[in-house]
């Protein structure tokens, strides 16, 4: 409760003193409302909030903005803090001197920063006090001490905290629009701004293939970059490629295309998606089949490997095509689990298939009927809804065939066991 929260900044003032200080003479001079005391930080999103003083000529007012927007310019952790500076009240300014000598000393303002509910309120003034006074002339007083304003603001500035995800990127940006500096791209090596290609174009693209007329009579599959995929999102959020990076420069368009094709994972939610960009009559100029993800639902994983009650009538779409694939030397191989979506058995009595094994039994079939045809593979890599110890069980298998060492894994006793054991095996 905001009453918890004043209290406890109340003790603090008394154990700690100094800005502790400085942020509960703000609940003093602006006590909330009594109807306010009692509620949560999250209920109606409700936080202490202070009212600043009117807007008047003010010198000092400038001179601390000017501060600030300097050291904005200079630290990124001062742009995340976002410094904002108020009169606390109408009191006269201090700056510029009245001739009668009348000026106040001293005057307050009030800080506010974006991590603390409560702003500091402190005492202002000039010290030395003369005609040629400025910036460097501002000290406010903590506690009971006065400060410089530069100094008493890089104090409060959190340089250790760590500007990653959406927050970072949000501050990156902010921070280039004060200091009105901008991001060299091509001063970096090569194999810097490919991985920055890498990351905003994918790192994973789900291809689109487009229809395209070779003929008056013919006509025929087109690959491009992925529009996203509706289907994957089971397996995280998928982000479209910005292709805004194409349009910077020649040299920029090149070096992506190239990232963008070569060095991302590209991912396919249906076998026939990925069989029809295997064999597309116009597809990239790149090996761009290196790295691959199969974001299989359960049924589209046995469909894949011919283990469905329906099978095909052509090997359009075996897995047989992994093998065709010219320098596939990454496979992902995602797994959903039971409880998203359609479940799946290929061995279940009825054909809409709604019984299912447990998961754990699931993968295991599925990598049984895959191991002839990825076991040739460099890397081949579970993820999903996999246990641990199935995960590392297959890890090592996998590892060892493609090196050739011994192990314990028997592909046709694999596949027996499998049929006996299913449920309902008839």
């Amino acid at each position: 409760m905001l009453s918890t929260r004043i209290n406890w900044l109340r003790y603090r003032t008394r154990t700690e003193g100094g800005i502790e200080l400085n942020r509960f003479l703000t609940t003093v001079l602006q006590p909330p409302p009594s109807n306010k005391l009692g509620l949560s930080e999250w209920v109606y999103q409700y936080k202490f909030c202070f009212v600043p003083g009117p807007r008047q000529y003010d010198p000092v007012l400038d001179w601390i903005e000017a501060v600030i927007r300097d050291l904005n310019r200079k630290y990124i952790h001062a742009a995340a803090s976002n410094f904002r500076v108020y009169p606390t009240d109408d009191s006269t300014p201090i700056w510029p001197p009245a001739p009668d000598g009348s000026s106040p000393q001293m005057k307050m303002y009030t800080f506010i920063e974006e991590k603390d509910e409560f702003p500091a309120t402190c005492w202002v003034t000039l010290m030395p006090r003369s005609l040629g006074s400025g910036p460097g002339n501002i000290h406010v007083k903590v506690g009971g001490t006065f400060i410089p304003i530069k100094d008493w603001l890089l104090f409060l500035i959190d340089f250790s905290e760590d500007l990653v995800g959406k927050r970072g990127a949000h501050v990156q940006r902010k921070w280039w629009r004060l200091n009105a500096q901008h991001f060299r791209l091509m001063d970096l090596p090569f194999e810097l701004r490919a991985q920055i290609y890498v990351q905003a174009l994918g790192p994973v693209i789900y291809p689109h293939r487009v229809s395209i007329d070779i003929s008056d009579q013919v006509t025929g599959d087109k690959v491009t970059w992925g529009y996203g995929s509706p289907k994957a999102v089971r397996s995280g959020k998928r982000s479209l490629p910005n292709v805004a990076l194409l349009r910077t420069s020649r040299q920029v368009y090149k070096e992506a295309m190239e990232a963008g094709w070569q060095s991302t994972i590209k991912g396919f939610t249906k076998h026939i998606d990925l069989c029809t960009a295997a064999h597309a009559v116009v597809k990239p100029q790149y090996n761009w089949l290196q790295m691959i993800r199969l974001d299989f639902s359960t049924a589209e994983w046995f469909d894949f490997f011919g283990n469905s009650r329906h099978q095909r009538h052509d090997d359009f779409g075996s897995p047989q095509v992994l093998g065709k694939l010219p320098g596939l030397r990454v496979l992902q191989m995602v797994f959903h689990s039971i409880y998203e979506g359609w479940s799946y058995s290929p061995w279940s009595p009825s054909d809409t298939n709604t019984l299912t094994a447990c998961q754990r039994t699931i993968v295991d079939w599925i990598m049984v009927v895959a191991f002839p045809h990825v076991k040739v593979l460099p890397s081949v890599t579970l993820l999903g809804a996999v246990k641990a110890p199935r995960k590392k069980y297959w890890d090592q298998i996998l590892q060892s065939e493609y090196q050739g060492r011994n192990h314990e894994f028997d592909q046709e006793k694999a596949v027996q066991d499998m049929l006996m054991a299913s449920a309902w095996n008839s």
